[in-house]
């Protein structure tokens, strides 16, 4: 799971703990310093939001760790050898996961992106967050919605490359069988075409002799 949780680290949805109030007290002062170049170029009605998004966020408690370990039921082994290409909704219906984008992962994608990106991004980050836990949705089960999809896929990958190069290497054997098979064919093919044309030369001269003896008698001259 520690791979995972370092995955959103780096894409800045979940930070350190004792991060998290340093952001939360001073997020006004990382919105100034940081993003002061940005903000002049926002118009006035993206200042509204930024500044009524900004209050909800330091109104708000985060209530969230980066230690959510959830445990993540995902089947060994699936039917890898689809007759066609298998879209990603089927892909997780093979695990029983639901194609949805309510109280999942992807949910929180849609939230993402209804906030202006004109904004900054810690103050964009608290404002889902906030809005997340206004909704009665357990933070921590998204993430781990999130954590289990990228398991799926990275066993599916797993599976579907093994299965595929195994039977791949099962193809060119039994192609090096067919192969020495159709040689040893082609051997005994030109064997016999040698044994036919010399046993048809044997009976020709036989009845060029025959005929030549015949002839003899016939030969009124």
């Amino acid at each position: 799971m520690s791979k995972f949780i370092s995955v959103f680290e780096k894409l800045n949805l979940i930070e350190k703990t004792n991060k998290e109030a340093n952001d939360s007290a001073d997020v006004n002062n990382v919105t100034n310093e940081e993003n002061i170049s940005d903000m002049d170029n926002v118009n006035p009605k993206d200042e509204i939001e930024s500044k009524n998004i900004e209050e909800d966020s330091n109104n708000t408690e985060y209530q969230y760790s980066e230690a959510h370990e959830v445990e993540i039921e995902v089947p060994e082994k699936v039917n890898c050898k689809p007759k066609s290409k298998l879209p990603i909704e089927d892909i997780y219906s093979l695990y029983n996961i639901e194609n949805s984008n309510i109280n999942t992962i992807f949910m929180a994608g849609n939230f993402i992106n209804a906030i202006p990106e004109s904004l900054p991004h810690e103050v964009r980050k608290k404002s889902v967050i906030s809005i997340i836990n206004s909704s009665n949705i357990d933070f921590n089960h998204i993430i781990s919605d999130g954590e289990k999809r990228l398991e799926v896929l990275e066993k599916f990958s797993d599976q579907c490359y093994n299965e595929t190069v195994s039977t791949i290497k099962e193809h060119k054997v039994e192609i090096e069988k067919l192969k020495k098979l159709i040689s040893e064919h082609e051997e005994k093919i030109q064997m016999n075409e040698i044994l036919l044309k010399e046993q048809i030369n044997i009976v020709k001269y036989e009845a060029e002799k025959i005929n030549n003896i015949i002839n003899f008698f016939n030969n009124d001259k």
